[in-house]
């Protein structure tokens, strides 16, 4: 038996190696299997200044998702019907969160995040922009967004885009009025909130990480992120639909890989659904 110092030490200074011997007997250092994901956890409705937000751990990573609704006037684009149009996403990764991050490398990797959100939103509505229309072609509900990582272990993609997506199950909104007056426009704001967003689908990410060329691993710890040549990330939504598959680049996987992942990924968004289902508002 090695002591604890010198098996630390191992993984210290010889990462990928330390690595490679648990894998061998298909198992990770953390005891998970290679497919694995971490305990997953979502509560909703704990910001009372937003009109809705969401609090999600997978394993050591946590993230918090607050949404904020403002009036506004309806844009001049031609793409209105996108609900992404009418969401503002922005993700915040503190220094703090992770003993990785330097100052100035988190906004670039949280700018990253927030366009990747975004865009795995894109093929599909989320929900009927309708919904947040005021007057037609003139007033409207824009949604800020603000997604915190508050502790970074890896998967944060995943753990954000299920803080959202339960954040914006949370929303409540208040009726809002529209009175034409001789002086201009004057917007009356209920104070009830009443008025939900119904999502049009829940879309559920799950990243994975090829090791070695070979391996395919689920829900990667920070640690793992670090030592896969490849990284992508599939979403599906709840009822078993791929929504998008999402690879920045890296070595090419497998026709095999990639098969056993997309059936990995579906049956996690079944997983987490049960988290998703339960949702009450304020």
């Amino acid at each position: 038996r090695h002591s604890e110092m010198e098996v630390e030490a191992f993984r210290k200074i010889h990462p990928v190696e330390f690595y490679k011997k648990f894998l061998v007997h298909s198992v990770r250092p953390d005891g998970r299997a290679l497919l694995d994901a971490r305990p997953t956890s979502v509560s909703v409705g704990s910001i009372s200044t937003a009109h809705g937000s969401a609090f999600v751990k997978i394993g050591g990573s946590s993230v918090v998702a607050g949404i904020k609704a403002e009036v506004g006037p309806v844009g001049q684009t031609t793409v209105a019907s996108k609900s992404a149009q009418h969401l503002i996403v922005n993700v915040e990764l503190q220094p703090l969160c992770s003993p990785d991050f330097k100052p100035g490398k988190p906004s670039e990797l949280a700018q990253q995040m927030g366009q990747n959100i975004l865009s795995l939103l894109q093929a599909r509505d989320l929900f009927d922009p309708q919904v947040l229309v005021i007057q037609e072609r003139k007033v409207q509900w824009y949604l800020h967004a603000d997604i915190y990582c508050l502790d970074y272990d890896g998967s944060v993609l995943d753990a954000a885009v299920i803080a959202l997506v339960s954040a914006l199950q949370n929303v409540l909104l208040p009726q809002a009025t529209v009175h034409d007056e001789a002086g201009g426009t004057r917007i009356t704001v209920a104070a009830q909130r009443t008025i939900p967003i119904p999502l049009n689908y829940q879309p559920v990410p799950l990243t994975f990480g090829l090791f070695d060329d070979t391996h395919i691993i689920a829900d990667l710890t920070s640690e793992e992120e670090k030592l896969c040549s490849t990284i992508f990330t599939i979403i599906y939504d709840t009822s078993g639909h791929l929504c998008a598959v999402q690879k920045p680049g890296g070595a090419p996987v497998s026709e095999e890989n990639l098969k056993q992942s997309m059936d990995r990924a579906k049956q996690r968004a079944a997983e987490v659904a049960a988290h998703l289902t339960h949702h009450h508002h304020h």
